[in-house]
């Protein structure tokens, strides 16, 4: 890897940082600038003559409010006026919505809770900067504020993941910590030929010759092959090597991030927002199909879905079905990301734990650290650190994909409440559109939810944690992470007292078994706020799959068993 100073976010020519929100401040949620944003995002572009007036030109320009840049920001920023406009137009025309069987949720409420959604999504960004960062936003000058305003965003931003992102979010969590990466060592003795075998891996590793898929391979990567194929001849200086600990760090998540498996995933997601979009028109376009029967053609079918004998009516529908879709897929994507945050950092906590493990030969791709001999001391300091590193990593991003997943679980929560009280109290006799579509949107942020937990899960220790809530013993496994590198150095501190090694690295050890103990109780990763543990998934799915089960047994009058 090339040298990481040119990654690090200094300040460019203008005094100006490169990275915003370099600031090690704790998660916060400031009212004032959400209240600001909210109501900006949702009333433009009627409040920007009033904006102008106020004098607030800074927080139009550095929004892209006003002027736009482009076209998508255009449509993005016009979208209330479209809503609104919809709504006027569904009540001046109600009777002939009423006639074509289009109901008000359709046109007015899903696209306004689908904008309000979307627009608090907005307005949750900016209110996660700090006082300090939020007034150095508002008054840098325009291409600043665009870079530091797609910096914040996690669909261009945190998936990604860019190298000056990659080493600001090293930086932060180690001034969190209090240690610098920088300055704490991997250690590795090269003193015969298997230990020169050793530090091959490390080399491979971080020259960049092995991809995250070949690190948790069971077998030797081609590159690798052929150097360690030399062994017979080769001639190589024993002494020790070092290799900073922020070094290895962003290698192992660069290549995590570099190799995102969910990324197939965009495409089901944007097949998944088409659904709440189109699915009342495919509805009523299938019912005016059984109606008529034969007697049926195209121009009934699209008649019936967008409405007969009335532009403003099918204006309204297709402006609706767009609304919905595009803030869909937005939503959907957020609910992606956040799924894709929880499971990278479960990724790359899983490497740094298995630099400690037993066997070299479980993954000959990865490098195994020295735990015995001189060396032993510092690599437990550095494979620790690495380690708390890691959980604290991207701590405002993951907030804010929480607090996006928690406003989507929290709507869908509210159109699956207003169904169940209609079923309860007879307003809802039979299977209808919208219906439908409340029992898909519920059913898939539960999933989102669950992979969520899933992810979280493997990430902290869940034994602690489920003691706290249940207040009883519990029998859940710890996890795989902090469990197994406490493991780890438990064997290698057998290990050492077996063979007699250094005395100073087995009490590191035994105070690293501590620490890692501690951490799990104190800052456990958690998912919304919460500890994930499997029994909380599997509540969360079930909870909700009786409540689907029992809407659609009522509704197609289907006598579920007790």
């Amino acid at each position: 890897m090339s040298d990481e100073s040119t990654f690090r976010a200094d300040e460019d020519k203008d005094g100006l940082p490169e990275v915003l929100m370099k600031e090690t401040t704790a998660e916060c949620f400031n009212i004032p600038v959400f209240r600001e944003q909210l109501l900006l995002h949702l009333l433009s572009p009627f409040c920007i003559p009033f904006y102008l007036l106020m004098g607030k030109r800074a927080l139009l320009s550095n929004t892209q409010t006003w002027p736009c840049p482009n076209l998508v920001t255009l449509y993005w920023t016009t979208v209330p006026l479209i809503v609104y406009a919809n709504a006027m137009l569904f009540v001046l025309f109600y009777d002939e919505f009423e006639r074509n069987d289009i109901g008000v949720a359709e046109i007015v409420i899903v696209p306004c809770l689908a904008m309000f959604t979307h627009r608090s999504m907005i307005a949750l960004k900016y209110s996660g900067l700090s006082p300090e960062e939020y007034a150095l936003w508002l008054s840098a000058p325009r291409q600043i504020a665009a870079k530091w305003s797609k910096q914040m965003q996690l669909i261009s931003t945190w998936l990604p993941v860019p190298d000056e992102i990659l080493v600001a979010e090293i930086d932060k969590a180690c001034k969190y910590q209090g240690a610098d990466l920088h300055e704490i060592f991997f250690e590795h003795d090269v003193q015969d030929v298997s230990s020169w075998r050793c530090w091959q891996v490390w080399e491979q590793m971080l020259e960049g010759h092995c991809t995250n898929s070949e690190l948790k391979s069971s077998s030797l990567c081609p590159n690798l092959t052929r150097v360690l194929s030399r062994e017979t001849s080769v001639s190589f200086s024993r002494g020790l090597r070092r290799i900073s600990a922020h070094q290895l760090l962003y290698t192992l998540y660069r290549r995590t991030a570099d190799e995102v498996v969910e990324g197939q995933r965009f495409i089901s997601v944007g097949l998944f927002a088409l659904f709440p979009a189109i699915f009342p028109i495919a509805w009523r376009c299938v019912k005016c199909t059984s109606e008529l029967g034969d007697e049926v053609d195209a121009g009934d079918i699209l008649a019936a879905g967008f409405g007969r004998h009335s532009y403003v009516v099918s204006y309204c529908v297709a402006q609706a079905a767009f609304i919905a879709y595009s803030h869909g897929a937005v939503s959907s994507v957020f609910a992606v990301i956040a799924i894709i945050h929880y499971r990278r950092m479960q990724m790359v906590m899983e490497s740094v734990q298995q630099l400690a493990r037993r066997l070299p030969c479980l993954y000959p791709n990865l490098p195994q650290v020295q735990l015995s001999g001189p060396t032993a001391e510092a690599n437990v300091r550095a494979v620790l650190a690495c380690f708390e590193t890691v959980l604290r990593m991207g701590s405002r991003y993951q907030h804010r994909a929480d607090s996006y997943i928690g406003a989507l679980a929290t709507a869908s929560t509210m159109g699956l409440g207003l169904v169940l009280i209609g079923v309860i109290l007879g307003a809802h006799s039979q299977l209808n559109a919208g219906t439908c579509v409340c029992l898909v949107i519920i059913s898939g942020v539960t999933v989102a939810i669950h992979q969520m937990i899933l992810y979280g899960r493997l990430a902290t220790w869940a034994a602690h944690a489920q003691f706290r809530l249940s207040g009883a013993s519990s029998s859940s496994k710890a996890n795989e992470n902090f469990g197994k590198l406490s493991s780890n150095f438990c064997r290698a501190r057998w290990r050492n007292s077996v063979t007699g090694d250094s005395e100073v690295g087995d009490q590191v050890m035994s105070l690293a078994m501590e620490r890692l103990a501690l951490l799990a109780e104190t800052e456990p990763v958690t998912v919304a706020c919460l500890i994930p543990t499997a029994d909380l998934g599997y509540s969360i799915v079930s909870l909700v799959s009786t409540f689907v089960l029992y809407i659609l047994g009522k509704l197609l009058h289907v006598e579920l068993p007790l």
